[in-house]
């Protein structure tokens, strides 16, 4: 007869740890994309011309170190002089 393997829970050690009020934040970083389209104008000699247009579109991130960064740009504020900080979270 064969026996499967037992499955056990991961051994507490390999669980992540609960952050506590005393844990340091996490800096965030950010990173600027571009959203960018061909815009064509009619010039009034019948001519066309095209150009790229391009928008900046800024992302939060979220960098803790031993875990996946995490996007948080729409949960960020922003300081008087244009800095990001998270408003303070509830703790799991």
């Amino acid at each position: 007869m064969v026996s499967s393997p037992k499955v056990t829970d991961a051994p507490s050690d390999l669980a992540k740890p609960k952050p506590t009020r005393q844990d340091p934040p996490c800096p965030l970083a950010e990173l600027v994309q571009y959203d960018c389209r061909i815009s064509v104008q009619r010039l009034p000699e019948g001519n066309v011309e095209e150009c790229i247009v391009c928008e900046e579109v800024p992302r939060i991130f979220r960098l803790c170190p031993g875990r996946p960064s995490v996007e948080v740009t729409r949960t960020v504020k922003f300081d008087s002089q244009g800095r990001a900080y998270e408003p303070r979270r509830p703790l799991a």
